[in-house]
């Protein structure tokens, strides 16, 4: 966005509803001035630096936005780019109002007092439905994909979805909700092989491995308790200006790999409480030939190679690189997004680098190089933008966990 109309946007108010007015004409040419050039640096990013894919964020709620912005793609990208509108409608009562309560966390509303800041809001959307017109037969006419989701997967309405982008994004909206829950992600205890510095076929727990699995059930079960505490807290406040609690109990899923170390791991959980499940796509990189051999021995015989193993394998060994490791973990990824209660994966280095890379955001050749220590325990409770992060590390002195640093993703 140029400088004159960031300057411009901030001396008309853009917090306030009243800057969103059709009946505004100031605040319309201002509006449409920002969102095309906002577009405009959308298809920078896709014509000459690179990208794939741009989210263009904004209502586009109005039959005439939605044409400049078709007539703005075409006339830039010629035949090269794709254009999918995704709708957004609410019905019901009480969605609504925990979508509106969601959006105080916005970075207009951010610092503002939450009374003034949703009845603001409330106006600001008075101000769209004015002018809205849904998605529907003029894109249809004009052969442009979209899709609508009703009451956050209710209901969808799609059409001309055929590439495979639009398919993949279709796909993950069917499987997202806004429910609160937690996240949590370790690597299994300590194996034999840890101790021994080779990579067996599948190795069991050392004892200290095993001393730190039952600690992890203890501290999971503390966790689930305290959060627990916490939704009956705010139940019985009623607070209006915060999100409603959930009132029933949250399942609490355990995903673990195949493997005997991240079985055992789990072992000190209770099955009554948990749902505990074991998963061939959650093992950890396959090492192929070089089973048995150790991490020094593993790097000799790739010394003659260029490839980098953090991203397709070794040549000739039939190892796993984490590219493949990503492959099979997205429908895992998508089961997480569906799924409603809690979750914690049990699972090898690789997997839980891949896993909170995804749930932090973090781009892959960063992650790749993300230590994950053993005795770690991380958590992430996802929110409108981002996610509250907190990591814990296990003390073998204390057979307990403390909390290393607070972050937000």
């Amino acid at each position: 966005m140029s400088t004159e109309a960031q300057q411009a946007s901030l001396d008309h108010g853009t917090h306030s509803a009243g800057f969103f007015n059709p009946d505004n004409l100031q605040a319309r040419k201002l509006r449409e001035q920002i969102a095309m050039e906002t577009l405009d640096e959308s298809l920078d990013y896709l014509l000459n630096e690179g990208g794939s894919v741009a989210i263009f964020d904004a209502t586009n709620s109005t039959i005439e936005r939605r044409r400049k912005i078709i007539t703005r793609v075409q006339e830039r990208g010629r035949s090269n780019l794709q254009v999918l509108f995704l709708e957004s409608q609410c019905f019901d009562e009480a969605l609504l109002q925990s979508n509106m309560l969601l959006k105080m966390s916005n970075p207009d509303y951010r610092d503002q007092d939450p009374v003034k800041a949703l009845e603001d809001f409330r106006r600001r959307v008075a101000m769209y439905q004015k002018k809205y017109t849904p998605v529907g037969n003029i894109e249809e006419r004009l052969g442009v994909s979209y899709c609508q989701m009703i009451d956050v997967g209710r209901k969808f309405i799609t059409h001309n979805i055929k590439s495979f982008l639009a398919t993949q994004v279709v796909g993950y909206l069917q499987h997202f909700n806004l429910a609160g829950r937690q996240v949590w992600l370790t690597r299994h205890g300590e194996s034999n092989d840890n101790l021994s510095g080779k990579v067996s076929h599948d190795p069991g727990l050392s004892p200290h491995g095993v001393k730190y699995a039952a600690a992890l059930s203890r501290f999971i079960d503390q966790e689930r308790d305290t959060w627990n505490r916490q939704q009956k807290r705010l139940e019985e406040a009623g607070d209006s200006l915060r999100l409603s609690a959930d009132k029933s109990p949250k399942r609490f899923h355990l995903w673990t790999s195949m493997t005997q170390r991240s079985i055992q791991t789990a072992k000190f959980f209770d099955s009554a409480r948990y749902r505990i499940e074991h998963m061939r796509m959650l093992d950890d990189l396959s090492a192929g030939i070089l089973s048995g051999f150790s991490d020094a021995e593993v790097k000799q015989r790739a010394s003659d190679t260029q490839l980098n193993h953090t991203s397709t394998g070794y040549p000739g060994t039939r190892c796993e690189g984490y590219s493949d490791v990503t492959k099979r973990l997205r429908s895992i990824i998508l089961e997480l997004e569906r799924v409603t209660g809690h979750v914690i994966f049990i699972g090898g280095s690789a997997v839980i680098r891949v896993l909170l890379a995804y749930c932090r955001g973090m781009q892959s050749y960063v992650s790749a190089n993300v230590d994950i220590p053993l005795g770690t325990v991380y958590l992430l409770e996802p929110k409108p933008y981002g996610a509250d992060y907190k990591e814990f590390d296990y003390n073998p002195e204390t057979d307990s966990f403390h909390q290393k640093r607070d972050r937000e993703g």
